[in-house]
């Protein structure tokens, strides 16, 4: 699948659609895609999920968080594919990126915070 960048930098996008990448829901009147894309390789970073026809932004991950999620991502498709992963591959697959906050929970924080 491919879409043309949700920032407006123009770039298109492409998320491969399988049991270990994206999965792309219709239910008739708008779609969703699991789990969100972030555009690490392009200048802008862009980083949001598609749900039910809109984005919805999400936070920038550090190089860091990006390099774990991507050696998971290795070992994911390793295991369904039935290759053995490599050490490289499984390096960083139990660290979960800290989850990001988004801006009401920023900002409630923010309001709360004494």
């Amino acid at each position: 699948m491919a879409h043309l960048c949700c920032c407006g930098c123009g770039h298109e996008i492409v998320t491969p659609l399988s049991p270990t990448d994206w999965r792309f829901t219709y239910n008739g009147a708008a779609i969703t895609v699991h789990p969100s894309i972030g555009n690490w390789s392009h200048q802008c970073r862009s980083h949001y999920i598609i749900r039910n026809g809109r984005v919805v932004w999400a936070g920038d991950w550090t190089d860091e968080q990006v390099a774990a999620g991507r050696a998971r991502d290795r070992a994911a498709k390793a295991v369904q594919f039935g290759n053995t992963p490599t050490p490289l591959e499984v390096k960083g697959v139990d660290s979960e990126p800290p989850k990001t906050r988004g801006a009401i929970a920023r900002l409630w924080r923010w309001m709360t915070r004494r």
